[in-house]
């Protein structure tokens, strides 16, 4: 058997499963899994050791392939370190990517199959960071976050109004313009659009837009 055809079939199994391999192996099951081969092969995605494979059957969508233009888990700091700080890679859907993005340590990127996650360039998004796509989220450029910050397009739950019946949607889509900047433990829900150069104090549950003003 030809070697490539060896290697993408070895490539092909990495799916839906919690995958136990070499650290040094990370990288190259990444890309290969979520990208054009003509693409994986410059390795633009570019992982931490600290990094656990939950699924890889959605794909990545690049504007630009460079290598190492998209670090997940890489950058650390005398606040978080990899120690106890697992990256997690769940990519059921689709992935756009504008640019450069780095993700630093114990960073979730979850997104469920038929949803897509959008992030523009130049965006720098702190550690243990949550982001999970059900439905729809739209980032701009030069976005960013300190610590804990947690990015929803869902509810997890319906939620009854007991008074005519009615029952709220669940998930919403999110979209966040460009020069955005989330203080740490920032929390946005599914709600209407955030404009752009806008910042967020820490600690704040952004879930409407009245709490989108202009710095």
């Amino acid at each position: 058997m030809a070697p490539v055809k060896l290697y993408a079939g070895i490539l092909s199994g990495v799916k839906s499963t919690i995958v136990p391999l070499s650290p040094s192996a990370l990288p190259t099951i990444i890309n290969f899994r979520l990208l054009p081969f003509k693409q994986a092969i410059h390795l633009p995605i570019v992982v931490s050791r600290a990094t656990i494979i939950e699924n890889l059957s959605g794909n990545v969508v690049l504007k630009n392939v460079g290598f190492g233009q998209i670090k997940i888990g890489i950058l650390h700091t005398d606040l978080f370190s990899w120690n106890g700080n697992k990256s997690i890679l769940n990519i059921k859907g689709r992935f756009f990517i504008g640019g450069f993005i780095q993700f630093g340590v114990g960073c979730s990127i979850i997104v469920d199959e038929n949803s897509e996650l959008y992030i523009g360039d130049n965006a720098g998004i702190g550690a243990n960071t949550k982001i999970i796509c059900r439905n729809r989220i739209v980032i701009g450029d030069n976005f960013r976050t300190a610590w804990d910050v947690q990015i929803f397009d869902t509810n997890f739950h319906y939620i009854k109004n007991i008074e005519d019946g009615s029952v709220s949607r669940r998930e919403k889509e999110v979209v966040i313009g460009n020069n955005n900047w989330f203080g740490n433990r920032c929390t946005v829900g599914p709600c209407d659009n955030f404009h752009s150069d806008l910042q967020h104090p820490n600690q704040t549950s952004v879930c409407c837009r009245m709490f989108c003003k202009p710095h």
